[in-house]
């Protein structure tokens, strides 16, 4: 592994790790009963569907631009760290933000944000 390798493995794990933390933000959102007042409408529905399309595309697209500049065992470790590492950084982050608009809206940017950085490292 060289020095560029790491350099890369940086926001790769980002991009995995905000991510994951998107995903589990949304799934307190499930079932629809159980969400709060500000996801609860049809503009709460449609936040919840775009936010999702930007993740997934940034996912997508990250792993494209990974899969072709890094090491396999790179993409194994960096992916490993960034997800498990998930669940701990979620519980810091204050309940209004984690059940409200917030925490959907600033891990699909910080997802984009990480994707524009992996490809910029390329």
């Amino acid at each position: 592994m060289t020095a560029l390798h790491a350099l890369m493995a940086l926001p790769f794990a980002a991009l995995l790790l905000t991510a994951a933390l998107y995903v589990l933000s949304l799934s307190g959102h499930f079932p629809a009963e159980h969400r709060g007042a500000a996801l609860s409408g049809v503009m709460g529905n449609m936040l919840m569907v775009f936010t999702a399309l930007v993740v997934a595309a940034a996912v997508g697209g990250g792993i494209i631009i990974a899969w072709s500049s890094l090491p396999f065992a790179v993409l194994v470790i960096a992916a490993g760290a960034g997800t498990l590492a998930a669940p701990l950084i979620l519980t810091n982050f204050p309940d209004a933000f984690v059940n409200g608009r917030g925490a959907l809206i600033a891990f699909a940017v910080a997802a984009t944000g990480c994707t524009t950085l992996l490809y910029a490292t390329t």
